[in-house]
């Protein structure tokens, strides 16, 4: 697999693992942002797979999601997401509501 191959599998996976993450505690881009102090945009463009976010970037939205309950863990070829109990009843309801 060349490189950028690579790079655009590695912004796909992050931009499904943020997106699913954020999802499951019922947060917006907004809330998102707000609670990682970024911007809105850098969220959007994050979960449209437009950029690879810095190292520390990531790390600020892991410990976010962490605090919440929800971990996700990158490996080379795959994205685990863990969620406590209470971040699982949050999605069930949020997918209840849709």
């Amino acid at each position: 697999m060349s490189t950028e191959s690579q790079e655009i599998l590695y912004r796909t996976q992050v931009a499904l693992a943020i997106r699913a993450a954020r999802t499951a505690l019922g947060w917006s881009q907004e809330e998102l942002a707000k609670r990682a102090s970024l911007s809105k945009p850098t969220i959007a463009r994050i979960e449209m797979g437009g950029i690879s976010p810095r190292a520390d970037t990531l790390n600020t939205l892991m410990k976010v999601f962490k605090a919440q309950g929800v971990e996700v863990e990158m490996g080379d070829d795959e994205v685990t997401i863990h969620y406590n109990n209470a971040a699982l009843l949050t999605l069930q309801n949020h997918l209840q509501v849709k």
